[in-house]
């Protein structure tokens, strides 16, 4: 899923000017945020989301919506590609810069993630990728780990019935 091109981008809220420079408001950054996620595992942009969230009162719920309507997401398979992107938080390298330590970081988006995935059901949003919908109805996350050196694995991989 491609969101950089810039002529169709849309700026959702009013910049900020913080010391003399405009800055982007904390919902265009959240959604800026969730569309890198897609495109480089980098550790500061999963702890970023995580403290627009924790001290931003922002969430990644309500970041989907801001991203498709900045990034004009034509259908669900880019919001799902957010998602899914979410899961690779594992795939990271510990990056000492970042204030929040990897295992915290994995900690955090497995707890968050069946959170969301739960809120996309509601919305009816069609067909969860398979791996995170058995991790949603299976309440057995485990954020891919894949660079921590166990085997990445998200649930058990069995389809069930969704109920919305």
């Amino acid at each position: 899923m491609e969101f950089t091109n810039a002529a169709m981008v849309v700026i959702l809220e009013p910049t900020q000017r913080i010391a003399g420079i405009e800055v982007a408001s904390l919902g265009d950054l959240l959604a800026m945020k969730l569309a890198t996620v897609t495109k480089r595992k980098a550790l500061r942009d999963y702890d970023d989301i995580r403290a627009i969230e924790q001290t931003g009162g922002r969430r990644v719920e309500e970041g989907l919506a801001l991203a498709a309507r900045r990034y004009k997401i034509p259908d669900d398979a880019g919001l799902l590609a957010i998602v899914r992107a979410l899961n690779e938080v594992g795939r990271c390298s510990p990056d000492p810069l970042v204030p929040t330590s990897h295992s915290d970081l994995i900690g955090y988006w497995s707890h968050r993630l069946p959170e969301i995935t739960a809120s996309l059901s509601r919305w009816a949003v069609p067909e969860l990728p398979d791996e995170i919908a058995a991790a949603v109805l299976n309440d057995n996350v485990d954020i891919d780990r894949s660079h921590e050196g166990e085997t990445p694995s998200v649930g058990n991989g069995k389809r069930k019935p969704r109920r919305l």
